[in-house]
């Protein structure tokens, strides 16, 4: 049982930490359910902090978002917060009101959506869809 749980703690941690679990469990006198519980809670620590670090890259920055707003000129048809347009609506609520998934798949293809959707076809690359999809996420109604 024992080299069983040593071999999955090596899997779990890679090749790499080999040693040093060899140091930690000459160390002490610990139990192997002590250090594969241990070990369990090491991955799961890495595959949070990594799959944090994965969704924030992929939402992209509200303050670039922002600057895409004004130099895409959407405020010449959208209102934030009582200035701009009244063509294509306000926007000061528009991240209380929808999803980034859905405002991404609007501003890709507004028609497959609202067939009577007026708005053109974003025009940029991924990275600044997700930085004008990031901002217009951050426009909220204040509490």
């Amino acid at each position: 049982m024992d080299y069983e749980v040593y071999t999955l703690c090596r899997r779990v941690l890679g090749e790499g930490m080999k040693s040093k679990i060899n140091l930690f469990i000459k160390g002490g006198s610990f139990e192997m359910k002590h250090i594969l519980v241990l070990v369990i809670g090491i991955a799961i620590l890495m595959g949070s902090a990594m799959s944090g670090s994965l969704a924030q890259a992929q939402e992209g920055s509200a303050d670039k978002g922002k600057e895409l707003f004004s130099a895409k000129k959407c405020g010449l048809c959208h209102t934030v917060d009582g200035s701009g347009g009244k063509k294509g609506g306000d926007l000061s609520d528009v991240g209380d009101k929808r999803d980034a998934e859905w405002l991404t798949k609007y501003m890709k293809d507004p028609k497959s959506l609202l067939p009577e959707a007026k708005m053109p076809v974003f025009k940029g690359s991924d990275e600044e869809l997700q930085d004008l999809v990031a901002y217009l996420m951050s426009l909220k109604k204040a509490n």
